[in-house]
């Protein structure tokens, strides 16, 4: 089955910074998968764990239809679901 990938990541970024991005995006768009891989800048550049956890949980917004889902990658690449 044919499918269209768009990388819109941008190094170097917190969870907050690309937590924004991605609901203006989600706004206007609804992907059938969304893969972010959360997490690995905010500890080196002194973000507290808490304000980490807060800003992924406030990355699963309602899904639209059955079946979407965004799927959340760490800093290792395993896949945190």
């Amino acid at each position: 089955m044919p499918a269209e990938v768009e990388n819109c990541g941008s190094g170097g970024e917190v969870a907050a910074t690309t937590l924004g991005r991605l609901k203006a995006e989600l706004a206007t768009r609804w992907p059938q998968l969304v893969i972010w891989q959360v997490g690995a800048n905010d500890p080196l550049t002194g973000v507290p764990i808490a304000e980490l956890g807060a800003k992924i949980e406030q990355g699963r917004p309602a899904k639209p239809a059955a079946g979407d889902q965004i799927v959340r990658a760490d800093a290792q690449s395993r896949w945190a679901g």
